[in-house]
């Protein structure tokens, strides 16, 4: 990969506007103007990371001399991560995606002389305070990536959506060039959390035996470990895939959306943050395995799967579970079936009376599980449908009707934000919600649209 330090000028540029302001000078959006030029200089310094990352993963395999354990590393990122001060998770990142940008410059140094990385052609500063020399690698003759390379290197797509990107690409059993720009495109407006639902669903969509081979290999992945740490405290370290982790997210959920509302009623200094009540909902539940008899903090969880029934009696497609973000496989469904108490939502079967009107002040069960299943989680900023309640679009005390058209999904926090600083909800008759902001937030009062998790009605 060729290093090319002229982005990296022209975004630190931008910056000479920002030396010595004062920032508790800045409005609130001159400091996210700000801030949004500033990540864009680290995108632009990540590129160029990455490339060093890539080559010093070169230099590292078995026929190029395994650099990074001459040095004392099991290999390129656990180098990286020293020298540049960097978690162990971010090098890894670097590592990956600089190869996946390398181009047919591989092989030549970052400054430019065949088989270098310095300008000197010895490999610039080493590790030991001398020069280390590093082997000419054959070329490639073209990016693995050419159109995700382009808008790394060009700098509109920030290196940690580059990265998912990039996970979704490699994953493919198919050509990746079938959605290699769809998925760039796409990603470059999107929030992070948009991205990785977007990849995961074109993912789904595009290549289920992919679907199948990631979440295998999440599976063999999963580990949880206890690291004993200075000062007293236990560490808890681990990763789960999708299946493992669905009961576990949800039911530590319900008992911290249900231990929030009887917080308010605790002074301020005695309170918990939602963390600590997550740590005692773990600890609770251990406490109940070990033979206590009382249903955790008595407050029951279900979790929510929602699969065609098409799809269902074929044994051929996806489902969607509210506890994990992405679409999973059937073969994964019939795993968290087996391990895990379900309630799956076939769609188009038979259902439940639901509009109750004004007959009842809050909505029922099936109500909650309809709109649930509707919205998906929070409407406004798409937090778990176990972290939310249901309100009433129309307020009861305002003549709203207890029926689904008149209910949205919303977290505590949206929830009251909504009640103490005047945010109003419409939905139209494709039944799309949108969010009205205060006029404190915008004096004109356009009106937003929901979260992206909710489908319409």
């Amino acid at each position: 990969m060729r290093i090319s330090t002229e982005l990296l000028r022209q975004r630190v540029d931008a910056l000479d506007a920002l030396d010595g302001v004062d920032t508790d000078a800045l409005t609130g959006d001159a400091a996210a103007a700000w801030a949004g030029a500033t990540a864009q200089a680290r995108h632009a310094l990540d590129t160029i990371l990455a490339g060093l990352a890539q080559r010093i993963d070169a230099v590292s395999s078995a026929d190029a001399g395994r650099f990074a354990r001459s040095k004392g590393f099991s290999g390129a990122s656990g180098l990286l991560s020293q020298v540049g001060e960097l978690s162990p998770s971010d090098a890894g990142k670097l590592v990956a995606l600089g190869n996946a940008l390398a181009d047919a410059s591989v092989g030549v140094g970052a400054g430019g002389g065949a088989g270098s990385l310095g300008p000197d052609g010895t490999g610039g500063p080493a590790l030991d305070g001398g020069a280390s020399p590093t082997p000419h690698l054959p070329l490639e003759p073209r990016p693995r990536f050419p159109y995700l390379a382009r808008a790394v290197h060009e700098g509109w797509l920030g290196t940690e959506k580059a990265s998912i990107v990039r996970r979704t690409l490699e994953d493919l059993t198919i050509d990746p060039a079938e959605i290699e720009e769809s998925l760039v495109d796409r990603a470059r407006h999107r929030a992070l959390a948009a991205v990785r639902r977007m990849c995961a669903e074109e993912l789904a969509r595009v290549d289920v035996a992919a679907l199948e081979a990631r979440e295998a290999r999440n599976r063999k992945a999963r580990y949880l470990s206890f690291v004993d740490e200075p000062g007293g405290m236990v560490g808890i370290h681990g990763r789960l895939d999708a299946a493992s982790a669905a009961p576990v997210r949800a039911w530590i959920d319900t008992q911290v959306r249900a231990q929030m509302i009887t917080e308010r009623e605790v002074p301020d200094g005695e309170r918990r943050e939602a963390g600590q009540i997550a740590a005692d909902a773990l600890t609770t539940m251990a406490r109940h395995c070990l033979g206590c008899e009382a249903p955790g903090l008595g407050v029951k969880t279900t979790i929510f799967v929602r699969v065609d029934k098409e799809a269902l009696e074929a044994g051929v497609g996806l489902a969607q579970c509210d506890s994990v973000e992405g679409p999973i496989s059937l073969s994964a469904l019939r795993l968290m079936a087996v391990d895990a108490e379900i309630l799956p939502a076939v769609m188009g079967g038979c259902s439940l009376p639901l509009d109750l009107g004004r007959a009842k002040r809050l909505f029922s069960p099936a109500q909650r599980i309809a709109i649930a299943n509707r919205d998906g989680g929070c409407a406004k900023c798409g937090a778990p449908v176990a972290r939310c309640d249901v309100h009433h679009i129309r307020w009861w005390s305002q003549g709203g009707r207890t029926d689904i058209s008149n209910g949205v999904l919303l977290c505590v926090g949206c929830h009251h934000r909504l009640h103490d600083y005047g945010w109003g909800i419409e939905i139209d008759r494709g039944g799309r919600v949108w969010f009205i902001p205060p006029a404190s937030v915008d004096p004109h009062r356009r009106r937003q649209p929901a979260s992206p998790n909710r489908h319409a009605a």
